[in-house]
Order: structure tokens, then sequence, then C-alpha cells
């Protein structure tokens, strides 16, 4: 109940009534109080600016104050400053590649090269040579005035940055159904092809062993985030020996790299492989069993994540030539980890493309390029070249074309508005 503190006499009884209703109207209140009145105003919503996209124009000419500015950094001997001043222009630069494409592919290309090499070279550098940074920077920012000049003057919202449009609750059940076939059926696979290794090894046959374990490693290699997301299987399976306690000599240690040292290295078939080669058989099918039961839900994101971690794969452990030390396969494993994405990626594509067409244009461009570039390597019965005749500056070429791939893949998920 509200209280008011009483007036002398009629007129301040009056007065301070009206002034309870002049203020639920919301207008000014008169007559004093001791008491402050709660009232309950109803305000008016409050007017909301819809901030505009900014044209093409003032995006990149924004991004190209960042290159003047790390240019004239570096020319004051400011690494650190410029190395700043550059990030700015390097958080932007995979929002606005696809404007770049539209206006010059010649233009993107250069420029996305460059920017991989500043981006190793540069940031990410300890020992910068201002001499051999400097004049990149320069060339990445005459290449972005060239692609200024060609844009329309206008005010315009861009046509071409990146778009968000989420999946509908239909198409999030439609590809997780496709994606979850799909890995049951390649876990089936790669179960047949682990038996028939384990058979391969018992005909003590070394040629056809190694063949049995590159098909095995090939279908394990397709799907292996999936095995990711059973951490205890992902060892059991793909365990490396520094993830031992006792290295190589480690009794626990067993999976794919125990009968890859044996086969390629130690050239030794025996009762022991044999042993080696039934545990990994057995594993092979709880894995499958553990799929089957464990409900795990095959979601767009967790989908689209790991087609992103195999291509991140291919960066961390294939180019490196660490994943298969022994054998030196690791063009098998490259191969298998693009095909498995690129398999991921054409059940979403038609949605990225409904989004972005551009982006989507760009992403199958760059898959093609990279399984372009790996194709030499295979002999006509799709055998992988030794990776150890690989020389280091084809290996750091096809590491740049794969990174340049991951960076437009990254883009999946915030376009289909998955969260990750």
């Amino acid at each position: 109940m509200m209280k008011i503190r009483q007036k002398q006499g009629l007129w301040g009884w009056v007065l301070c009534t009206l002034s309870i209703l002049i203020a639920s109207l919301g207008l000014s209140a008169c007559g004093t109080q001791d008491t402050p009145v709660p009232v309950n105003v109803v305000k008016a919503p409050p007017t909301i600016l819809l901030k505009e996209e900014p044209s093409d124009l003032t995006t990149l000419k924004a991004l190209e104050v960042n290159l003047s500015t790390t240019i004239g950094l570096l020319e004051k001997n400011q690494i650190d400053e410029a190395k700043i001043a550059f990030k700015k222009f390097d958080n932007r630069w995979f929002d606005i590649l696809v404007i770049v494409r539209v206006y010059s592919k010649d233009a993107f290309h250069q420029m996305d090269s460059n920017v991989s090499l500043l981006e190793r070279k540069f940031l990410r550098s300890n020992a910068v040579s201002i001499s051999e940074i400097l004049p990149m920077v320069k060339q990445l920012d005459q290449d972005l005035i060239d692609v200024i000049k060609l844009v329309p003057n206008s005010n315009s919202p861009s046509q071409f940055s990146r778009k968000v449009q989420p999946l509908t609750v239909e198409e999030v059940e439609l590809t997780s159904s496709k994606v979850r076939e799909h890995l049951f059926n390649k876990t089936e696979l790669l179960v047949q092809k682990g038996l028939a290794l384990r058979d391969a090894i018992k005909t003590r046959d070394i040629k056809k062993t190694q063949l049995a374990y590159e098909q095995a490693r090939f279908e394990f290699e397709e799907i292996e985030f999936l095995a990711e997301a059973f951490k205890d299987y992902d060892i059991a399976l793909d365990g490396r020996p520094e993830q031992m306690v006792k290295g190589e000599l480690d009794p626990n240690w067993t999976g794919f790299h125990t009968l890859e040292k044996a086969i390629y290295q130690d050239g030794r078939l025996d009762d022991r492989l044999d042993t080696l080669a039934d545990s990994l058989v057995q594993d092979l099918k709880n894995f499958q069993s553990e799929l089957e039961v464990s409900g795990l839900m095959i979601t767009p994101s967790l989908a689209i994540t790991g087609a992103a971690s195999l291509i991140e794969e291919i960066l961390s452990n294939k180019i490196t030539g660490e994943e298969e030390r022994y054998s030196h396969t690791d063009l098998n494993d490259f191969k298998a980890n693009l095909e498995g994405s690129l398999f991921v990626y054409s059940i979403f594509r038609s949605y990225v493309g409904r989004a972005n067409p551009e982006l989507d244009t760009l992403i199958m461009e760059r898959f093609s390029i990279v399984q372009n570039d790996i194709n030499p390597f295979f002999s006509a019965d799709n055998r992988a070249l030794n990776y150890s005749q690989v020389n280091a500056a084809t290996r750091k070429q096809l590491a740049q074309k794969v990174e340049g791939l991951a960076d437009v893949f990254s883009q999946v998920p915030g376009t289909l508005g998955l969260k990750t």
C-alpha cells in the first residue's frame, strides 16, 4: 500500500492526489514528499539503429591502412609494433578474401600466397629479417591498392562478405543421418581391412603385407577424427611409442604403428606379430561396437569439426613425416585425410553454397589444388611414393596448399551458424 504524507487542508490532499495521477501518466510530478512513491511507468522501447555492413570499398580501404601502417613501422625498425599492425590485417584477411577474389582472381592468388608467407616468416618468426619482410608487405599493399581501384565507388553493403544461414531442424537431421551412415559403413570396411592385414601377416609375405597395411591405414585415416572421440581407442589403434612409458619396448604399445615397425623397419613377420595383429583386429571390432552402442550424436558441428581436424592433421603430422616414420607411407594417409574431409564437406556443400556461393567455389578450388598436387606422388596402381624421397622444398609447397585449404574451410562453421 502506498503511504502519502498528509498535507494540512483540503488543497494539500488534492494536490498530492493529482501528483500521483500525473506521475502515473509519465509526466512530471509536483508536491513535496518525504518518501518516494513507487510508480510503474511504461517506457517506450528504445530506437534500434541497425548497423549496416560496410561497403567493399570501405572494408578494403580500412585494411590497406593496416598495411601502410605496417610498412611505416618496419621502415622505422619497430618490428613488434609492425607485427601488431599486420595482425590487424591478417585477422580480417579470411573474412574478405572472397571479396578480393570477386574483383580480381589473379590478385587474390598472389595476395593469398603472400599472406601465408608473411604469417610464417613474420608473425610466427622470432628472427625477422626486415630486408626480406618489407618488400613482401609492400607488394601485398600494392596488390590491395590495385584491387581497390577495381571496386565501384558505392556505399551499398557488400554482396560478397561472409554470410550466416543456419541449418534448419530438418537439415540438421538429414546431414547428421548421412554422416552417421557414412561413418558406420567406413568402420565396417575398416574392420574388414584389419582382418585382411592380419591374414596377410600370417602368410609371411612382406609385399602382400605391406599392401594390406597401407589399405587398412587408408580406411582408418579417412575417419580418424571418429577414433579421437574415443580416446582409449585412439591410443590403442594409433598410439606412437613416445606416448608409452617405455617407448618402443613398452609391452602396452599396440595398434597400427607396432605392425608398421615390424613390417617395414624390422622386416619381421613372426608369431609375436600374429598376436599383435589379432589384438588390432579385436580393438577394431570393439571400436565398431562402441560406436554402435555409445549413442554418439554425429551432429553437424562434430562432423565439420572432424573434417577440419583431418585437414589440420595433414599439416601437423603428415607433412612432417612423423605419422608413418617406419614405412614412409605418409602420402597414403595424406590422401585419406583429404578424401575423408571432402566427403564430409560434400554433405554440407549445398548449404554453404546457399549462404555463400563464392566460399563454396573457393573451398572446392582448394580441395582440387591439393589433390592435383599429390596425384603425381602415386603410381598407376594407387600406391604412394616413399615420402622420404620428397624434398623439403616440395613438402613446404604442399604445406602451403593445405594451409590455404584449412584457412577457407575454417569459415564453414560460421557460415552454417554452427557452434564449435
